[in-house]
């Protein structure tokens, strides 16, 4: 290993660039942003700071080169304030990072959950180009969206190039060291050698787990193999050994869970295809092997109403033949029938046929991996009632080993489920504060799933909003630049005309700005934060097979069974909105409360306009408590734009509320007081959260009242409920 030591800091002209552990924090936003950047060129002459861009005797980065420029880059290139806690955590990045170099295969996955706006996106692409040009070795960088590589690859290589620029005494310049590689680019689509020849590769993580599931279901390894690894060309051409590419994903982790679901559409449309082809001897095997599968979800379908079980392990042994060995089904004859028939058929020309052939050929894939794995049956899982469900972890076949970036890693029950396949990233916990955020919260009972507000009652709160937003203005004279997160199908119907002509490109007159956004196109984007405002006018549930696949795919083989899938339901549940917060906060933290712009980590002033489920129920109170665990320094306040609803089911808290207000001062033990209200043992726990939670609104009711919750311990120390007066 080359342990030479070179004098990085030098600019051009030969002076030294001396970056002393600490800059100036007193101060606030362009101030004392404009006070660093004077500091840190006040540093260019003085003792000569020598320093190794090698970590010392091992591979990867020095992570005191590495904290240093990224601080440059932090604050000189995107004019961000530098604080100490967020040095700490790049440094963490950096040690990460050089670790998965000398990885094994079967060592747990790191994982980095620096909070939305420490630069976790800007390290990793920094890292990538500084390990590019000083070393052999690569990465593979995975993102959501294809725009993102594009953003990725184009950061990765200015901040190649603009390091060479500074250093050049010591680096050779080759060239650009990223390259991205995905479906819009056509025909300009790099060629497998280009891909093999580029250090950094920077792909979606569809495309990556793609490649993974091609190699997974027809042993064709070529692509995943191209993507994990490298080949360096010297200028004789001559071929270097490859190199493998460290794996870095920018992803939330529910994203690599691949799921694999059939319903009666899926066979049917399947079945449809294959009755009217004519097959040859080589499909017929694989064909039968499909008709296993469908003859089990036929079997499960004819007795789901004696079953009263939501969901039970799906089995195909009285179905397929019987073998001394285990057979792995490989249906290769039958996508390549798919393919081909589909690909000279005229109809399919029509995107409406292109998409029931991508339909099929995913309902194939599915098929497959629930003939060679566990799954399970669900009764109501799917758009058209029942379903099979079955997932796999994505594992990488090979030792690269794979870092996760996470920012809302903390809400999400994830990796108590994974256990030792990951480990946590020790971070400072108090890198962000959220003072200037105000959350506006206002409580409905019409539902916050976007099937609610795909309709009539979304466009009634849509219009409420915007009618706010409307009278606010008048009142206050103050315009903001809002972020609304819809719907996908929401924003697809109803925007064309929102309120009065005005459209999503169209910015309403009480209004500095106005953009909307989608679920599911919202984690990762960059472009809503100069916003200073977001609605959140639903929640983004997952599948109802969501939280199945996640405790299935990640268990043994022993614990699959019936019994486990009714022991972990409330797990499951727990799960399932887990994914809901993390959507949830990911969208908030996409406005301009992302940028640091003090030393305690705070942003500017941001409002958050956010409907809730009803406020005591557990949804609304995880959601919350999640609010302020992620986002600490929030300010709370309530939100009035829907009218309250009018009769109608009264909720368990307010029963209470009015049930105390008639009782006279004393002791009142909690059991009693449900008991006379017929509360339910789930209803029971989510007040007893409430009143434990001294800013949830029910506390503070009670409060008003001179009402105080004493939490008891045990049966001879029960829970009371004091009126003081």
């Amino acid at each position: 290993m080359n342990t030479d030591t070179y004098d990085l800091y030098c600019d051009n002209n030969g002076n030294t660039l001396r970056l002393p552990p600490a800059l100036p924090s007193d101060g606030y936003g362009e101030d004392l942003l404009d006070r660093q950047r004077q500091w840190l060129r006040r540093q260019a002459s003085g003792p000569r700071l020598q320093l190794g861009w090698m970590a010392e005797g091992r591979r990867g980065l020095s992570p005191d080169f590495f904290v240093s420029e990224m601080r440059f880059h932090w604050v000189y290139n995107l004019e961000n304030v530098s604080t100490t806690n967020l040095e700490t955590m790049w440094r963490a990045v950096c040690v990460t990072f050089n670790s998965l170099l000398e990885a094994k295969q079967g060592d747990a996955w790191p994982v980095l959950s620096p909070p939305t706006g420490s630069g976790k996106s800007q390290s990793s692409c920094l890292y990538s180009a500084l390990l590019a040009l000083y070393t052999d070795d690569g990465v593979l960088f995975t993102t959501r969206l294809i725009d993102q590589c594009e953003i990725v690859v184009a950061d990765i290589n200015a901040m190649a190039e603009f390091h060479f620029k500074r250093y050049s005494k010591v680096l050779e310049w080759k060239g650009p060291v990223a390259i991205t590689a995905h479906s819009k680019q056509g025909s300009a689509k790099p060629d497998p050698m280009q891909i093999d020849k580029s250090p950094v590769l920077v792909v979606t993580h569809a495309h990556m787990v793609n490649a993974y599931k091609e190699a997974l279901a027809e042993g064709v390894d070529g692509k995943f193999n191209v993507m994990t690894q490298w080949t360096e060309i010297d200028e004789d051409g001559t071929l270097r050994k490859g190199k493998a590419r460290i794996r870095i994903t920018d992803e939330t982790p529910a994203g690599l869970i691949e799921h694999f679901r059939v319903d009666k559409a899926v066979f049917e449309s399947l079945t449809g295809f294959f009755e009217t082809q004519i097959l040859q001897p080589e499909h017929l095997e694989q064909y039968e092997a499909f008709k296993c599968v469908r003859n089990a979800w036929m079997r499960f379908e004819a007795a789901k109403n004696e079953n009263k079980d939501p969901a039970k392990v799906f089995t195909l042994s009285d179905f397929l033949p019987k073998t001394d060995v285990p057979k792995q089904w490989k249906l290769t004859a039958l996508f390549e029938l798919l393919r081909e028939t589909s690909t000279r058929s005229a109809a399919f020309k029509t995107n409406t046929m292109a998409d029931i052939k991508a339909g099929r050929l995913e309902g194939l894939y599915a098929v497959q991996h629930i003939l060679n794995n566990w799954s399970v049956y669900m009764k109501n899982g799917g758009q058209y009632g029942s379903l099979v469900t079955s997932a796999h972890f994505v594992m990488p076949a090979d030792d690269v080993p794979m870092a996760i970036l996470d920012a809302t890693s903390a809400v999400t029950p994830l990796w108590k489920v994974l256990g030792t396949k990951v480990r946590r990233v020790d971070t400072p916990t108090d890198i962000r504060n959220y003072k200037n955020v105000t959350a506006h919260l206002c409580h409905t009972a019409g539902g916050m799933g976007t099937d609610v507000t795909n309709g009539k009652l979304g466009k009634a709160r849509l219009d409420a909003i915007l009618k706010f937003f409307e009278q606010a203005h008048k009142k206050t004279g103050r315009k903001l630049r809002v972020l609304l997160c819809l719907p996908k199908a929401l924003k697809e119907t109803c925007i064309e005309t929102l309120k009065d002509g005005i459209t999503a490109k169209v910015i309403p007159p009480y209004m500095e700005d106005f953009k909307v956004g989608s679920w599911g196109a919202l984690d990762g984007r960059n472009d809503f934060q100069d916003c200073n405002a977001v609605v959140i006018m639903s929640w983004f549930y997952p599948p109802r097979s969501f939280g199945i696949d996640l405790l299935f795919s990640t268990a043994s083989e022993t614990q699959r069974t019936d019994d486990y899938l009714k022991d972990t339901r409330e797990l499951q549940k727990e799960v399932e909105f887990g994914s809901v917060m993390t959507s949830t906060i990911q969208a908030i933290n996409r406005v301009q409360c992302r940028k640091v712009v003090d030393k305690d980590g705070g942003c500017e002033e941001t409002q958050i306009f956010m409907l809730m489920a009803d406020e005591t129920g557990r949804e609304a109170q995880d959601m919350r408590e999640a609010l302020e665990r992620e986002m600490p320094g929030m300010v709370f306040k309530d939100w009035e734009v829907l009218p309250k609803p009018k009769g109608g089911r009264v909720s368990h808290a307010q029963r209470l509320i009015e049930f105390l207000k008639v009782l006279p001062a004393g002791e009142y033990r909690f059991g009693e007081l449900m008991d006379k209200l017929a509360v339910s043992a789930s209803g029971r726990k989510d007040i007893q959260k409430a009143l434990n939670n001294k800013t949830s609104s029910l506390s503070r009711s009670l409060a008003v009242m001179q009402c105080v919750y004493l939490a008891g311990k045990h049966v001879k120390a029960p829970s009371l409920i004091v009126k003081s007066v």
